[in-house]
């Protein structure tokens, strides 16, 4: 915002451009920081803080309030200027702005090699008295220093020295004067009674006048008639005594009646309210206020302990001890017992009228015979019963009013929110919902068109029924899953022992059903006499490659040309879904014509699968056992050539 006229500015330029030694303008800015608050009295101009000017090839030009305004307060304050160089170090110094300079340049008044610290600016000499540039001397126009003989009585200085003891007043009555002293201030000692005789005469007569006006006063006193006015004054004074003594009594009445209303008002009376209050406190708070605590203590301890041990300390025992007696053995102490008797023995007897009962014959007590068996409930049902007890019948359930009689097959049956039925079960067909019968019965599976239809006309087959296929299954020979029916198992081109041994075989199976394992079938084709098997074990992995059941070592029974099966481990339940059989013919297994029963189904076997899944596979290499786990995605088909791979295999 524009400054107010009232509020002036200087101007500061660089006049000619800041440059380095080289002649190379100084590139950044300089910041220009007054005080934090400065007010201007009458131009409602409160201002600080700090200015910036960015330098344009080493110049700049910035308007900026000086530091002498009217009104400014503070005043006579500094700018601190920081130059921040991008090309060079930057420097701090400060600077003075007063108001009689209108344009001014930066280096006319900047102190371009100060000491370190900062600086406030100190007054223009210009503006000091006459006295700030005069030498000291001894003449006029000197300073005097302290041993001026100028500051001596006659040196014409005017001046009061205190080895004079004011003896260079040229005044003294003047001076006397103005500290206000009167003559006695200059009166000998002489004018003054510094013996005290005046006082010893004022005193003697004092006393003479004293004794003087005693005798007089004695004589009037016993005089009988010392005015002569006596009689009359008897009179009168009788009757003014009389009516002052009536007003006095009066008056002494009202004030004595005012005196105790107020004493009475007063917190305070007597003026001692407050010591007494506090006396009281330290009585009531002292340990032993009387001093007579610690005696007072010991008789009482005293007389406890004898009270105490006394076989009769009030002096009664005897008589109480009788008394008791008495009233023990007597026959009717409070003269009330054959009243009681009486009372008790008409309860005893009553029959009516007992505890608020009018029949006793209503009273159940412990011995009561009804209280032996379950008491038959009576009167008329209600809610869901209809009769009366105690052989009510069911009307309703839970509010629904039931009608019809039930049969055999029957069911209840709602006809609306609050009534139902007993019907018989509705028979299912194409187009009303109802009961259907299961069929389990295997012949009544026909064929029907192109598919087969399971359960007779009406019936649904149960889970037990079987379709009709027209092939070999699983269970035709006793087992419970095979790769593919044993009749179309032939022979397979074997790669060289060299390239299976030590490597997994893999063969996919897919279950549809859950079944549980304890061996394994395998097809011998050809024999091989000069073959050698060692670490060779057939396994079975689920789709995470985890081993679920594995045989012993089998090499020995791989040289006979027959149908071989291996018991597991251990048994293992497999729930519907994908596994792979593992034959691994061990690291060290060499063979020339040996081959195994196989589909010849070679490559084709994997159309339209990829890892890992497919149906026949290779996996891993220089293997002598089968590892627990196996990674089934780094499965290749490189072995699957001329039907490896494809061999036959049952689960039984």
């Amino acid at each position: 915002m524009t400054l107010p006229d009232g509020v002036p500015t200087v101007t500061v330029t660089t006049g000619v451009p800041l440059v380095l030694p080289d002649g190379t303008p100084f590139t950044g800015y300089l910041t220009f920081t007054g005080p934090d608050v400065v007010t201007v009295a009458g131009q409602h101009v409160v201002l600080g803080g700090a200015a910036q000017v960015d330098l344009d090839g080493g110049s700049f030009s910035v308007d900026l309030v000086p530091n002498d305004v009217d009104g400014m307060s503070p005043a006579g304050w500094t700018y601190r200027v920081d130059a921040v160089f991008t090309n060079a170090p930057g420097w701090t110094r400060y600077i003075s702005l007063p108001t009689s300079d209108d344009d001014v340049h930066l280096a006319d008044i900047l102190i371009p090699d100060p000491s370190v610290g900062e600086y406030t600016l100190l007054l223009d000499p210009s503006t000091l008295g006459g006295a700030a540039f005069a030498d000291v001397g001894t003449t006029a126009g000197t300073v005097a220093a302290g041993d001026d003989p100028r500051f001596e009585n006659g040196g014409g200085a005017g001046a009061l020295l205190a080895a004079n003891n004011l003896g260079d007043l040229d005044d003294a009555a003047a001076a006397r004067g103005h500290l206000g002293l009167g003559t006695a201030a200059v009166a000998a000692a002489t004018s003054f009674d510094t013996t005290g005789a005046a006082a010893a005469a004022q005193s003697a007569a004092i006393s003479a006048a004293a004794t003087d006006a005693a005798g007089r006063v004695s004589a009037h006193v016993s005089a009988v008639d010392p005015h002569g006015d006596r009689a009359a004054a008897s009179t009168d004074a009788s009757s003014k005594a009389s009516a002052a003594q009536t007003a006095a009594i009066g008056a002494a009445a009202t004030d004595a009646a005012g005196r105790i209303t107020a004493h009475v008002a007063a917190s305070d009376p007597h003026g001692d309210r407050a010591a007494a209050t506090s006396a009281l406190a330290s009585h009531v708070s002292a340990v032993d206020p009387h001093g007579d605590r610690a005696a007072a203590a010991t008789d009482a301890t005293g007389k406890v302990t004898t009270h105490t041990g006394a076989s009769d300390p009030h002096a009664d025992r005897a008589f109480t001890t009788s008394a008791v007696s008495t009233h023990t053995g007597a026959t009717d102490p409070h003269g009330d017992r054959a009243a009681a008797s009486t009372a008790l023995s008409a309860h005893t007897t009553a029959t009516t009228g007992v505890h608020g009962i009018a029949d006793t014959s209503a009273l159940v007590t412990t011995a009561d015979s009804r209280l032996t068996n379950s008491r038959a409930p009576s009167g008329s049902a209600s809610g869901d019963l209809t009769g009366t007890f105690p052989g009510p019948t069911v009307a309703k359930v839970n509010g629904v009013a039931m009608t019809g009689t039930p049969s055999s097959g029957y069911v209840p049956t709602a006809t609306s929110g609050t009534a139902a039925t007993w019907q018989a079960l509705p028979t299912a067909s194409a187009s009303t919902a109802g009961i259907t019968k299961l069929d389990g019965t295997v012949g009544d599976i026909t064929a029907v068109g192109t598919g087969f239809a399971a359960g007779a006309t009406g019936q649904a087959a149960d889970a037990g029924h079987q379709h009709a296929v027209q092939a070999l299954l699983p269970s035709d020979n006793n087992l419970l899953w095979w790769t593919f029916p044993p009749i179309n198992a032939g022979g397979a081109n074997v790669p060289s022992a060299a390239a299976v041994a030590g490597r997994l075989t893999l063969s996919r199976v897919i279950l549809r059903t859950q079944i549980t394992v304890a061996k394994i079938w395998l097809g011998i084709s050809a024999n091989d006499a000069g073959a050698t098997f060692t670490n060779c074990y057939l396994g079975v992995y689920n789709v995470s490659g985890t081993l679920l059941a594995q045989t012993a070592d089998i090499s020995s029974t791989l040289h006979t040309s027959v149908v071989n099966s291996y018991s597991f481990t251990a048994g293992a339940t497999l729930p519907a879904g994908e596994y792979f059989i593992a034959l691994l013919m061990g690291s060290g297994s060499t063979w020339t014509t040996w081959n195994l029963k196989s589909s010849l189904g070679g490559v084709t076997a994997n159309a339209g699968l990829a890892a890992p899944h497919f149906n026949l596979a290779s996996l891993g290499s220089g293997l002598s056992a089968l590892p627990s786990t196996v990674t089934l995605s780094s499965m290749d088909t490189a072995l699957i050539t001329g039907g490896w791979g494809s061999q036959w295999y049952g689960l039984s």
